[in-house]
């Protein structure tokens, strides 16, 4: 007798078995009837579908035995999937070198003809056969053993829908596992929203309740400031009160910009979309800087094409606060050169025009790491920045959070000692031409 050898490629075959989880699994009508067929077909009282582990070979389906499995190393089948592309076919095992002494042929079940087709997955690996066996010599003709092969392919088949329905079951568990995951994570960030948004509703409130304390004690301040103003004090009196006149309307000013800010943050300001005419609302914004710009010898300049539509729908006031907060910054960081406002028409239809704003200047411009946190709140393109030209931190902050109200982003270019550029474009309503007439 001759003890089948292993394929060479036996640890990958065996993986490709075991991913269809089917050996030792429950008899199956499906693969009975292709057996019983078998026996038919090939007028065999025994017919085996055989699946070749390491140690043995398993009988998924059976005809005529009682065994539900052999040492395979008496196998016939292991001899079969080393010849995966044909028909393993043994007329007479008396007389065959490799089964004569074989104790399957000489005792129960005294397999004297056997022919096994292999079971070759879609990947090219043979994992056992369809067999049928007889006790006494047997030719088969050639329909016989095509009749054979094609019930082979529909045990492959069968083998397939088995991997494919249990990779379906796998994924289903992992889906259902990674939902109750998805499920926990989102509770934890509802959660942490919610706690979030009551962080937010509690600071905006104290922010407002100390604005309304601290600025109730700033007016009696400011109002003293006022009457000793009109006094006739001398020079150093005269310093000394506006020293402390300017620190209290920069604190008043602080105040305000911490409860414009703090609103914002959590979504309790509302636009208004009343008719504006962007061109005179740019206009009159420019010409409150013009002393400042002209003071420091900066050129204020403005660009508005006659194309900007007449009247658009917006909030005045809080385009005002944007357009004052940019123009600002530009004419403060600038010692010379020139600060330009300019409106530009970029998309427009019936109903809308997109309309882009942008501020540029030859100031001081800011470094690539300035820029990363230019719109945090309380933050300055730097300390010493912030030590030479004062001011609160907040005003681009708030720029960034009223553009986001209209679902856009103030953008920045800036080169260090060559100047900045901030940009935003807002898509508006465009007002009725009847509007616009009367």
């Amino acid at each position: 007798m001759i003890i089948p050898p292993f394929p060479p490629n036996e640890n990958q075959r065996l993986s490709a078995l075991f991913e269809y989880r089917i050996m030792d699994s429950l008899p199956e009508v499906a693969y009975d009837a292709i057996t019983r067929l078998a026996s038919t077909i090939c007028d065999t009282p025994i017919s085996l579908i055989t699946l070749v582990d390491e140690k043995r070979q398993w009988f998924k389906s059976k005809q005529g035995i009682v065994e539900l499995e052999t040492p395979r190393e008496y196998s016939f089948c292991g001899h079969a999937i080393l010849e995966p592309t044909r028909p393993f076919i043994v007329e007479d095992a008396r007389k065959d070198a490799r089964f004569h002494d074989n104790p399957y042929t000489t005792g129960d079940p005294h397999v004297i003809f056997y022919i096994g087709v292999p079971l070759v997955t879609p990947s090219g690996y043979p994992l056992g056969t369809l067999c049928a066996i007889d006790e006494k010599p047997k030719q088969l003709s050639d329909r016989q053993i095509e009749s054979l092969k094609d019930l082979a392919q529909q045990v492959v088949m069968l083998m397939e829908l088995r991997r494919i329905s249990v990779e379906t079951e796998r994924s289903r568990q992992s889906l259902f596992v990674l939902n109750g995951h998805l499920e926990v994570a989102r509770e934890e960030a509802e959660r942490a929203r919610n706690e979030a948004e009551r962080a937010k509703d509690d600071k905006a409130r104290f922010l407002s309740t100390m604005s309304h304390e601290i600025r109730n004690a700033l007016s009696p301040i400011i109002g003293a400031c006022d009457l000793l103003a009109m006094e006739d004090l001398s020079q150093d009196a005269k310093e000394v009160v506006d020293i402390l006149e300017f620190s209290a309307q920069t604190l008043h000013s602080l105040l305000d910009d911490i409860l414009d800010y703090s609103k914002l943050e959590v979504g309790k300001v509302k636009l208004e979309q009343i008719p504006v005419d962007l061109r005179r609302l740019a206009g009159k914004v420019a010409d409150n800087y013009l002393p400042l710009a002209n003071g420091k010898s900066v050129q204020l300049v403005t660009d508005f094409p006659d194309n900007i539509p007449a009247y658009v729908l917006a909030d005045p006031t809080r385009l005002v606060q944007v357009l004052s907060n940019l123009l600002s910054n530009a004419v403060k960081f600038t010692e010379a050169g020139w600060v330009r406002l300019s409106l530009q028409l970029d998309q427009e239809d019936t109903e809308s025009a997109t309309i882009r704003f942008e501020v540029a200047d030859t100031g001081i411009g800011m470094s690539e790491e300035a820029r990363a946190r230019i719109f945090q709140e309380f933050s300055q393109a730097g300390a010493d920045t912030t030590r030479k030209f004062k001011g609160t931190g907040l005003g681009l902050s708030i720029v960034q959070l009223i553009a986001g109200l209209y679902r856009s982003h103030v953008s920045v270019e800036s080169t260090p000692g060559a100047g900045s550029r901030f940009f935003f474009s807002l898509c508006l309503p465009k007002v009725p031409a009847a509007f616009e007439a009367s």
